[in-house]
């Protein structure tokens, strides 16, 4: 039946209506897979999803990358925009009501339009438009309302008598030109010379017969595909029908057999049953016979066991009264040499004290001694940097040549008085952070961008585990070796999320990514995994999980939550624990780690790290790490971004100076036991992600992997 609608209106449905407003189109643009949207609707998803860069169509999925002037950059359908101005002129006119002429300012009965004025024209005026020379270029763009409301009057008829669009950037000129460096977006002449300077630039015309051959072109090749795919389908068809006969064949033959076997198999039953019967009937008779021979013999045996019970209790009884009176004597004569023991004790005790007295009297003078010397040493180390930073700060040759030598014998001095004094400051002093000679290394597989790595983890016997996002929409968790060697590999399929592990014994893994937590198994693959809501029953729905720490001592597993101050504790059985709360001058986590049974925590909103003790509901404050005095530009800050520490409790931060996860400098750290001194800082690779360290050729190293192209770099800790 056909559509009693006017041609207009099922244009309007079909063609220009926004999926996401659901109303015409305002400003339609259009997105690389030719998906169209209004440009107000556009800016409002880019605005919600401000600061990413690349964003999916609403419709297909399909990923497109955001311009740097956002809405502005996307190109405008013409065609679409075309539309909807040729639907809303013609119901415009649709009523024959008087309007304001555009030239006489009189309100009459409608004659023509002009779309250079882009405004309607009464009778006479229409007629001046069409024959004054000073409105000579207006002719060409003028349509009287017969003609517009004509239904001869097609799209591209209506197209030629607009005037050209305007240039973007120079709105009083006529875009006469394309840049094809810039998405063929119209410009005029001025653009040539200004923004569009040195770009590939063509005429309008050209360009559109160039396009128009390409679309042609490409074309073909799909009219031959539909011709292919036909001719599959109908050959499809017949296979199927063959098929479908193959199968009712081997059917009818698989029924026949299977008959002919049950008639079998019941045959073989019914013998079985008759053998049954016979057996049971002569293990019956036997067993009866066999029942009463032993009952004759169990009796004679009882018997001779009743006189063999009696001898054996008379000489018990004879041999346990021996026993208890040897007891006796040996209790007295222990007796007498413990007391005379306990003398002996109260004699050493009275010797230990007088001792334990002068010892400590010698061990107190022997500190005072030690803490004069210290203070003097502290006092010598003073003044020699102060005067070191003096020579270095004034910048003049001559007292840098005469005083440095003498500032540097003066710091030898010392060292050696130090080390001869107080050896085992040797130890402290040694500490550093070199790159192995191997270093750094491609992890198999991962040199693309498709793969990133969120968190790397180790155990006592040297696995190594990476973990991030894989291609396809999925996640990885990755065995490796020091030289990126892949041992063992798993996917998951869901959606890409911050995916972070560690390990929480020997072999497992904990794991976490959106409101998840698992188990990974290494030797086996085997994998468990629990939402959290499931588990924690006030856990809120819009509560994402941000990193993870263990601790293998008590066998607890820390879970730290984006934007709040709460870090929830679970066994190793994924069971809820309990939760504690950090001090209020930290809520947004980059990375945490327990080190020598304190929890270290990156914080990104003041760009610190600080050393937490985890006893009662609330974390107290023990320490705050100093920030690395490292080169930065004016305007970037310096966050940490990931921590670990060594067997000797020594402590490790990558530092970031720049934007969150921008392209920057990246910095290692190495830290003093109890936080308070960094002991050496040196830059490293500015996609650096993660660090831990591992025991690899029975050395400590300290590792650090990319977040993109899977890079491991190892460094020897000495």
């Amino acid at each position: 039946m056909a559509s009693s609608e006017s041609p207009v209106k099922i244009i309007d449905e079909q063609f220009c209506q926004c999926p996401i407003c659901l109303q015409q189109y305002n400003e339609p643009k259009l997105l690389p897979c030719l998906h169209r949207y209004c440009s107000d609707c556009l800016k409002k998803i880019i605005e919600k999803n401000q600061g990413v860069t690349v964003l999916k169509c609403p419709e297909c999925r399909d990923e497109f990358s955001v311009p740097n002037n956002g809405v502005d950059g996307l190109k405008t359908d013409f065609y679409i925009k075309n539309i909807i101005e040729y639907i809303q002129l013609q119901i415009s006119l649709e009523d024959n009501n008087e309007r304001e002429c555009c030239d006489c300012s009189k309100k009459l009965n409608v004659k023509g339009f002009c779309f250079k004025c882009n405004d309607v024209l009464c009778k006479s005026c229409y007629g001046h438009h069409l024959t004054k020379k000073i409105l000579k270029d207006h002719v060409q763009h003028t349509i009287s309302v017969e003609d517009l409301k004509s239904k001869n009057l097609t799209l591209e008829n209506l197209i030629s008598l607009k005037e050209a669009p305007r240039c973007r950037l120079h709105p009083q000129n006529l875009s006469q030109l394309c840049c094809k460096d810039c998405s063929n977006i119209p410009i005029c002449v001025t653009c040539t010379y200004g923004s569009h300077k040195s770009h590939s630039i063509s005429d309008v015309g050209t360009l559109a017969t160039q396009e128009r051959f390409k679309l042609k072109r490409d074309l073909q090749g799909l009219i031959q595909y539909k011709v292919w795919f036909s001719l599959t389908s109908g050959s499809a068809e017949a296979r199927k029908q063959q098929h479908i006969s193959d199968l009712n064949s081997e059917k009818s033959s698989y029924q026949e057999k299977h008959k002919s076997q049950i008639k079998s198999i019941q045959q073989e039953m019914k013998q079985m049953k008759e053998n049954y019967h016979k057996s049971k009937n002569e293990i019956e008779m036997r067993r009866e016979q066999d029942v009463r021979q032993q009952r004759e013999k169990m009796k004679k045996e009882i018997q001779k066991i009743k006189t063999q019970y009696g001898n054996i209790c008379n000489e018990i009884r004879k041999k346990a009264e021996h026993e208890l009176k040897e007891l006796h004597q040996t209790l007295d004569e222990q007796m007498e040499h413990k007391c005379k023991h306990i003398s002996i004790l109260e004699g050493q005790l009275t010797s230990f004290m007088t001792l334990y007295k002068s010892k400590m009297e010698e061990g107190l003078k022997n500190f005072e001694e030690m803490k004069e010397q210290c203070k003097g040493i502290l006092k010598r180390c003073e003044n020699l940097s102060t005067t070191a930073d003096s020579i270095l700060g004034s910048k003049n040759d001559w007292t840098a040549v005469h005083c440095i030598p003498d500032v540097c014998l003066a710091i030898e001095r010392l060292n050696n008085e130090v080390e001869r004094k107080f050896p085992e400051s040797r130890h402290f002093r040694g500490i550093s952070i070199a790159e192995s000679e191997n270093s750094p290394v491609d992890i198999e597989g991962m040199n693309n961008t498709a793969w990133t790595v969120y968190s790397i983890t180790s155990n006592d016997d040297g696995s190594i585990v990476v973990t991030g996002d894989a291609p396809k929409d999925c996640r990885h968790i990755t065995v490796i070796d020091t030289r990126g060697n892949v041992l063992r590999q798993e996917k998951f399929v869901g959606s890409r999320y911050y995916y972070f592990g560690v390990f929480a014994s020997k072999f497992k893994v904990a794991t976490v990514y959106s409101n998840k937590i698992g188990l990974h198994d290494i030797r086996d693959s085997s994998y468990i995994e629990k939402n959290i809501k499931d588990i924690i029953s006030d856990w809120p729905a819009d509560r994402h999980v941000k990193c993870v720490a263990t601790d293998l001592v008590n066998n607890h597993i820390f879970v730290g939550v984006y934007g709040s101050r709460e870090i929830y504790v679970f066994d190793h059985q994924l069971k809820y624990h309990h939760r504690f709360t950090l001090p209020w001058l930290m809520k947004y986590r980059h990375d945490m780690a327990v080190i020598c049974g304190n929890l270290i925590v990156c914080d990104s909103t003041y760009c610190n790290v600080s050393v937490i003790s985890m006893e009662g509901v609330e974390g107290t404050l023990l320490q705050k790490l100093p920030s690395p005095d490292i080169e930065r530009d004016k305007d970037d800050y310096t966050s940490p971004i990931s921590v670990c520490g060594d067997k000797n409790g020594f402590i490790y931060v990558l530092w970031m100076s720049g934007m969150a996860f921008a392209p920057g400098k990246r910095f290692l750290s190495q830290y003093s036991q109890d936080g308070s001194k960094i002991l050496s800082t040196r830059p490293v690779t500015k996609n650096a992600r993660c660090i831990t360290t591992v025991v690899a050729d029975d050395q400590e190293k300290l590792l650090l992997v990319t977040q993109e192209s899977g890079r491991l770099f190892v460094f020897n800790i000495m």
